[in-house]
């Protein structure tokens, strides 16, 4: 059993550069989805380690032929044994009882690299599946809630006059902007449209609750205005309907556009079915919900629909829809894996550095295919979107970076671009490049150019229903109390007001006044009104 996890936590620290953590099993359903997203290289120590094991196993064998016990008393052995190791680490006695030992309080929020720093991989996957869920404020109750809502009705803001334009997100897959990595040049720009339209939209960098895939955190964050920060550490949402979305009244982004008349769509072009998107959209707030169940004989191009087909998709929602209309499209073209000779067609860019090796460079080239599609698809709908006859706002961005050759933050390491494939080594630059992706707000009827700077997607959505002048909820509203405070927020970077970046959050009462608040509209007495 030590050696399958000795296995999983070397390739998916390998493929995402983080270790293996009990969430991951709430991906046990999606593993054939996984499967195709995954290529594994065999690696010398891991057929050494089985050979090693395999040896021992044998002299155990051999030995256990020559002590004589009988199957019934073998079976009550592993029974028994069994019986006190579910005891010691899966119960509330071990909870009570054992972690206290190793002075561990489950109730206090640790980070992946806090737990396996401190007790290593083994001890660390236990603590990290006996940390509450339902991480609860320390100084949660109605009177605190109270006092929350009191310093929201004082606070003042210029409200807007209501407008009620389309409302499009496209939230791209693996959309980054290579340039600005250190040490590799490219043949020709690989994004030259989004910089051309970001002469003319509000802009900035979006903070990614994720590297490299679980891509619906930051629908999560986006639509519900929510952050993971305050959740135990590496969850994913989605993968827990009964935790994360038991209360149906909830205040969500989509919810809020119905109410003011808007007609909601999600968009995605893949399986409905994966991270239960299905069971999700309608939950936060979607009158429906397209997926690749919907589109028979849809072009592939790479591994996955093509984002023309998306764009396709899009323009004939516009063309048919009777309501104000948010729609939030997920795309799927450029995803991993990034495999060498990935689409059928030549590599229009092509990537040098001399610290890269063939294989990774080929790697680059595959996903610079990508989101050169995606920019020229950026284009397509902004200029459809000029000559279209309704106001129409747009926002695009980049969900996550990709991960490259396989090498998790292997090949990032290798442009020198951070400083270490170690995550316990990274400093607060480490943390912003890795979680750093582009976004612009752009509109066919006043156009402006705005450096946004730095931002989380609970705030980007939240600055949306500003730049639209809606009446919010009052949790809402306290997001632009707590954006004049900060700008940013998730493990291991807070970014303030100003745009210094640290390590861990700078305005203590601001971020537990949102704790108190999440936590209460999530699992609490929803002692907000």
């Amino acid at each position: 059993m030590l050696y399958i996890f000795y296995v999983v936590n070397f390739y998916r620290k390998e493929i995402t550069g983080w270790v293996f953590v009990p969430q991951d099993f709430s991906f046990i359903k999606n593993l054939g989805n996984l499967a195709s997203f995954t290529h594994l290289n065999y690696h010398k120590r891991i057929g050494l380690t089985f050979a090693i094991i395999f040896f021992l196993l044998s002299i155990l064998f051999v030995i256990s032929k020559r002590v004589h016990l009988k199957f019934a008393k073998r079976f009550k052995i592993f029974v028994t044994s069994l019986i006190i190791f579910w005891i010691l680490f899966f119960t509330e006695f071990s909870k009570i009882n054992i972690l206290p030992l190793f002075s561990v309080d489950t109730r206090i929020k640790f980070t992946v690299n806090q737990i396996y720093e401190k007790y290593g991989v083994i001890m660390g996957f236990y603590v990290g599946y006996a940390q509450e869920t339902k991480l609860k404020p320390p100084n949660y109750n109605q009177t605190t809630i109270n006092k929350i809502a009191e310093e929201i009705q004082k606070y003042s803001r210029k409200k807007k006059k209501k407008i009620t334009p389309n409302v499009i997100v496209i939230m791209s897959e693996a959309f980054a902007d290579p340039t600005l990595w250190s040490n590799i040049k490219f043949s020709t720009e690989p994004i030259p449209n989004f910089k051309k339209l970001r002469e003319q939209s509000i802009y900035g960098n979006i903070i990614t609750p994720v590297f490299g895939g679980a891509t619906c955190n930051v629908e999560y964050e986006f639509n519900t205005c929510n952050s993971l920060y305050f959740f135990k550490s590496e969850t994913i949402p989605y993968e827990q309907i009964n935790t994360y979305f038991t209360n149906e009244k909830m205040e969500t982004v989509p919810k809020i556009f119905k109410q003011n008349g808007y007609e909601t769509i999600g968009l995605h072009t893949y399986s409905k079915e994966f991270f239960n998107r299905e069971k999700i959209y309608p939950l936060l707030g979607f009158d429906k919900f397209i997926t690749a169940e919907d589109m028979k004989n849809a072009p592939i191009k790479g591994n996955y629909i093509s984002d023309k087909y998306l764009t396709d998709k899009l323009i004939y929602i516009l063309r048919t829809k009777k309501n104000p209309l948010f729609l939030y499209a997920t795309t799927m073209e450029n995803h991993y894996p990034f495999q060498p000779k990935k689409f059928a067609e030549p590599n229009p860019i092509k990537a040098q550095s001399n610290l890269l090796n063939t294989e990774q460079l080929e790697s680059v080239n595959s996903y610079l295919h990508g989101i050169n599609d995606a920019d020229k698809q950026l284009k397509r709908i902004t200029d459809y979107l000029q000559k279209y006859d309704e106001p129409t706002i747009l926002i695009f961005f980049g969900d996550h970076l990709p991960i490259l050759a396989d090498s998790g933050f292997g090949l990032y390491v290798d442009l020198k671009y951070i400083s270490s494939d170690d995550n316990l080594k990274w400093n607060t630059d480490d943390y912003y490049k890795i979680y750093t992706t582009p976004y612009l707000i752009w509109n066919n009827f006043d156009k402006k150019k705005i450096n946004l700077g730095d931002i989380s997607p609970y705030f980007l959505s939240n600055y949306l229903l500003n730049i639209l002048g809606f009446e919010k909820p009052l949790r809402f509203q306290f997001m632009d109390m707590a954006y004049e405070k900060f700008h940013a927020l998730k493990e291991n970077l807070f970014i303030d007001s100003n745009g210094n970046k640290h390590s861990v959050p700078q305005d203590e009462n601001i971020t537990n006044m949102f704790w108190n608040l999440q936590y209460d509209s999530i699992w609490g007495e929803k002692y907000l009104k």
